[in-house]
């Protein structure tokens, strides 16, 4: 039996949530889980009682998984039930709190119950948090969520460092780079994906910023070599281009090109929004699809639907389309349905509406760095019927 830490088993959890954990590693989890509650395990922490712990973590995992009436200590259970008990236990391990109260380890799940009071059970979601899961050309995959600060990967000639929760290229000698790479760098690609419930930021090897939102990915060289710097983004990303008038910053999206030379802009591009946009603050940027191509000045979005080359050009707010970037949800000209899309995504939660959609836009800034609940209060207030129930958000149409 391999003898796990407290950071091991949350480190687990974690992969096993975002789908990134190994067979060997499942093994481990679950021989954690079947393990009896008397055995001894290792633990690198403070717990004086690891027993007493254990039995209160193995029972809260059993009632949340609605597995009743056998006792804390390990014994042979039907097939169907160990299931419903490992995968409850990798969305619900729990780690003992002050003041007599468990929490969640996970941070965009909240569950808070009253010790010695289970009917004052409850449940709400904390908003998403800093965190991506990086895929290495090797096809490796590191969960930024764990990895502490420091040395990540060594990749050609440059160096992959988390710092203050963004990524950072450096050169060997430990300063940033800000140069286009060797022929031997060109061909060494990264994703960097933010899962529902995350966002993250990365400086390119040139020194471009790029702030990834919920739901997206960048994949990108580890140095840029020859006549242009190019990645390919999906779902949104706001760029600080760094200027370079000798290589064009190209943006690849749904069958599309965004062209800079050093400019500040914004592109969304989900694939369950019916357009793609490209909002511009600062600079020139062309945007090209097919046979046609824009150039749009700083105030202005061009956007095109998926299913047309046809690009509309339109003088916009731009503190609308970068507000998730200053941790806002801005309503400004949304529909519920497009509203609840955010929800869905920067909370990690399901949307289902309980009638048709309504087609009403609406206007305001919300302060996204809060509980979902407090989120759908003032929802609510500006007349949108939405409610938690779990992890689903019910919205009623009904008028």
């Amino acid at each position: 039996m391999r003898l796990l830490t407290r950071e091991q088993i949350e480190l687990l959890a974690e992969k096993k949530l975002s789908g990134t954990i190994a067979p060997d590693e499942q093994a481990w989890l679950n021989q954690w889980l079947d393990q009896e509650a008397g055995q001894q395990m290792t633990w690198y922490s403070s717990d004086p009682d690891e027993r007493a712990f254990r039995e209160r973590l193995l029972k809260r995992i059993k009632e949340d998984a609605g597995i009743s009436g056998a006792p804390v200590t390990a014994r042979r259970v039907p097939l169907w039930p160990r299931y419903r008990w490992s995968a409850a236990a990798a969305i619900l391990f729990l780690i003992a709190g002050s003041l007599g109260y468990f929490f969640t380890f996970r941070k965009d799940v909240v569950s808070v119950e009253l010790a010695g009071n289970k009917q004052a059970a409850v449940r709400d979601i904390a908003p998403g948090h800093n965190g991506a899961i990086l895929t290495l050309a090797n096809g490796q995959k590191i969960i930024l969520d764990s990895a502490g600060n420091g040395g990540i990967a060594i990749q050609g000639n440059r160096l992959l460092v988390k710092k203050s929760g963004q990524l950072v290229y450096e050169d060997v000698t430990g300063k940033t780079s800000s140069k286009n790479g060797t022929a031997s760098d060109s061909t060494i690609y990264n994703t960097l994906a933010t899962p529902r419930g995350r966002e993250f930021r990365i400086v390119l090897s040139d020194g471009t910023e790029v702030w990834l939102n919920a739901a997206s990915s960048i994949t990108y060289p580890t140095a840029f070599t020859g006549g242009e710097r190019k990645v390919t983004v999906t779902g949104e990303a706001y760029f600080e281009v760094a200027e370079d008038s000798r290589h064009p910053f190209i943006v690849s999206v749904s069958r599309a090109d965004i062209t800079v030379l050093g400019t500040h802009f914004d592109v969304m591009a989900y694939r369950d929004e019916k357009q793609v946009k490209t909002t511009l603050l600062e600079g020139a940027v062309k945007v090209s699809r097919g046979s046609k191509q824009v150039v749009i000045s700083p105030g202005q979005q061009a956007s095109f639907s998926t299913r047309s080359d046809h690009i509309e050009v339109a003088t916009v707010d731009t503190k609308q389309a970068v507000a998730w970037v200053e941790g806002k949800l801005s309503l400004d000209n949304l529909d519920v349905g497009a509203i609840m899309r955010e929800v869905s995504r920067w909370y990690n939660v399901d949307v289902t509406f309980d009638g048709p959609i309504p087609d009403e836009q609406y206007w305001g800034l919300i302060n996204r760095n809060v509980n979902l609940s407090d989120m759908l209060k003032v929802m609510r207030a500006t007349g949108i019927n939405a409610t938690l129930s779990g992890k689903k958000v019910i919205v009623s149409t009904d008028h």
